[in-house]
């Protein structure tokens, strides 16, 4: 039997007062003031994501309207805030063994961190393993190993959406793309997409994470 409309809009508005501006500042300021990683609740970015979708689909009178606006202006710029320290906390580095890794790893950091954490820390490894791919490379005079990066580098590709029309060009690759037009999606060279995204006639589609 399907809920009445009344019943749904009771359990929204149940969700709602589970989070308000004083559950972020209040999550904002212990991370800013304790040097560790705190310890926040595991759905935090959910709950915030919810609410501000929830709320934004209410309907106000004009006054209240405006400050539902600001209020979800000033959870969204204390979340911005909330994620920027802890991944600058993320990002620190200890010796372990003789060998750099990122303090998170460490399985008491590890408990502490969101499962978006975990996708941004995973991306930290990456870009760590890169720059140890480089170093040993150089010190070890592994030339072969860095040609073959550089060849990577030249044959990455990335999925983009075009914001302006675009005549045909050259790719790096030498394979001609184009002409494009507004919303026509393409895959094209890192190297030849970067100008694209930098003067804002592209724009870069994730593929490993869900529109919705």
């Amino acid at each position: 039997m399907e809920r009445s409309e009344e019943s749904k809009n009771m359990d929204s508005n149940r969700e709602s007062e589970t989070m308000d501006l004083t559950f972020v500042t209040d999550l904002l300021v212990k991370e800013v003031q304790i040097p560790p990683l705190q310890q926040i609740p595991p759905d935090t970015y959910k709950t915030i994501a919810k609410f501000i979708r929830i709320e934004s689909l209410r309907s106000y009178e004009s006054i209240e309207s405006k400050i539902r606006d600001e209020l979800i202006r000033l959870i969204a710029l204390a979340t911005k805030l909330l994620i920027e320290i802890r991944c600058q906390k993320l990002a620190y580095y200890k010796v372990n063994e003789g060998t750099l890794l990122p303090h998170a790893l460490a399985t008491e950091e590890y408990s502490k961190l969101t499962e978006e954490e975990k996708y941004i820390l995973e991306g930290n490894l990456d870009a760590f393993r890169r720059k140890e791919s480089i170093l040993l490379a150089s010190s070890q005079g592994r030339e072969k190993m860095l040609k073959t990066i550089s060849k990577l580098v030249h044959s990455k590709k990335i999925i983009v959406r075009f914001l302006k029309p675009v005549e045909q060009f050259m790719g790096v690759d030498m394979t001609r793309y184009g002409p494009f037009v507004e919303e026509d999606v393409a895959i094209l060279p890192f190297e030849n997409a970067r100008s694209l995204l930098e003067t804002g006639t592209a724009t870069e589609i994730q593929d490993d994470v869900p529109a919705k």
